[in-house]
């Protein structure tokens, strides 16, 4: 691991460029409820310290040609990480909504992008957490296998 500034761009040319870049970046916005700016939940959950766009910069800087990028966010923000991406060349090529159960609106968004890739955006089948009994999907079973989950 290496700790530094995501907005050092010097240290991010220094890296050189990898394959695959993996993201979980803060969901909210800055302005977005009450936070206070030293406490570490509120730096993990809103731009305190980067904006989704620091983060997509970055990725930029690190990734390959054809390289890809995958995130994990929250689904009311997908406006901006298109057009964020789009504006960094790296195109959006697939998302899947992650689902409490099924009728409940998705509460995370997962995205994948390619550096330089050329416009197709695959939009995957829903993902659901839990059943209406609340138990586990079988889809999330076989993810865990279903012997952690029981």
């Amino acid at each position: 691991f290496i700790e530094g500034d995501l907005k050092d761009k010097e240290l991010l040319k220094s890296l050189g460029r990898v394959d695959i870049v993996t993201v979980n970046p803060p969901y909210k916005l800055y302005s977005s409820g009450i936070l206070n700016e030293s406490d570490k939940n509120a730096i993990a959950r809103h731009e305190v310290c980067c904006t989704l766009e620091d983060v997509i910069i970055a990725a930029r800087t690190l990734l390959k040609d054809n390289g890809k990028f995958f995130m994990v966010h929250r689904p009311d923000r997908i406006v901006d990480i298109f057009t964020l991406m789009r504006k960094y060349k790296i195109e959006p090529k697939r998302i899947r909504f992650i689902h409490p159960k099924p009728g409940k609106a998705p509460n995370i968004l997962l995205v994948e992008g390619q550096r330089d890739g050329g416009a197709f955006l695959k939009i995957e089948d829903p993902l659901y957490v839990h059943m209406e009994d609340n138990s586990y999907s079988e889809e999330i079973k076989a993810m865990y296998n279903s012997q952690w989950l029981d």
